[in-house]
């Protein structure tokens, strides 16, 4: 996935934009929600807890302590050890770990970036050699939410591929077409989970996730695509790789006017506008 910037999220019993910046060591830059039908700006704070653990000898409970709201972690690296099984066993993630706050989980598709001199990429998913022992790992869509749903995490990434920046047009667009029918096997997958009872936390959020690297048209067309298939949030990738934060702006954009849901009304002529400059420069 990469850094992201969430583009809608469903809350409770109503919804709220989620606005996420990651800086290249997933570390938080900054990160707001912004309230439907206001302008009211709440901060919000995410743990990157990749396998699990907390790197800088904190808890999970310490994590109230600092306010934390929202705890993320890694599916490539906890299906590897201890192993999304184990998790299951004990209940899921939030019992794993005794952080009783919403969880986000990687979908492993960012690994299909970082790893990319120990993977092979196919429209069935990716054959991975694991950086522990080398040992051959297959991950699809179906395997990523079959171990998402082991986990148990408030909200599943979609699986999906982050390209490299730079990278050509012709593949970048091919990229954005098989992320497209890996979210819908994604979402068909989870749904087949929760039907059959195998989901640890059977009220599991999907997001999708857009992509497109530094292509503005293979944005917006993606972003367009991607808001058809109406999941409980979106997110929009790509950005930790050095990615131009227009990107997530116009997609951004192209997500509230496709869906006509705006922070706030007097954003929707600030979108209309920015797409017009934005066409106007290409």
């Amino acid at each position: 996935m990469g850094s992201y910037l969430m583009a809608k999220f469903a809350w409770s019993d109503y919804e709220r934009a989620m606005l996420v910046s990651l800086d290249s060591r997933k570390r938080v830059r900054a990160a707001v929600w912004l309230r439907e039908g206001t302008s009211d700006r709440v901060s919000l704070d995410i743990k990157n807890v990749v396998a699990a653990a907390i790197k800088g000898g904190l808890s999970a409970l310490d994590l109230k302590d600092i306010r934390a709201q929202v705890m993320l972690c890694n599916t490539y690296h906890l299906h590897l050890r201890p192993g999304d099984q184990v998790v299951a066993d004990m209940g899921g993630l939030h019992k794993f770990t005794r952080w009783d706050g919403p969880i986000l989980t990687d979908s492993g598709g960012f690994q299909v970036f970082s790893l990319a001199k120990l993977r092979k990429i196919t429209e069935e998913g990716v054959t991975f050699a694991s950086h522990l022992d080398g040992h051959r790992i297959f991950m699809g869509p179906e395997e990523s939410m079959q171990i998402q749903a082991n986990l148990g995490s408030t909200i599943a990434m979609a699986f999906d591929e982050c390209v490299e920046n730079p990278a050509q047009h012709d593949y970048s667009k091919d990229s954005c077409e098989r992320t497209t029918r890996w979210l819908k096997r994604c979402k068909a997958e989870m749904a087949r989970l929760k039907h059959e009872g195998i989901s640890v936390n059977p009220d599991q959020l999907l997001f999708g996730i857009n992509q497109g690297c530094t292509y503005a048209d293979l944005r917006v067309e993606h972003m367009k695509q991607i808001a058809e298939l109406e999941l409980d949030g979106y997110a929009i990738g790509g950005l930790a790789v050095g990615e131009p934060t227009r990107q997530a702006e116009i997609s951004y954009a192209v997500f509230c006017l496709k869906k006509k849901r705006f922070p706030c009304p007097e954003w929707q002529a600030v979108f209309y506008t920015h797409l017009r400059a934005h066409e106007t420069r290409e």
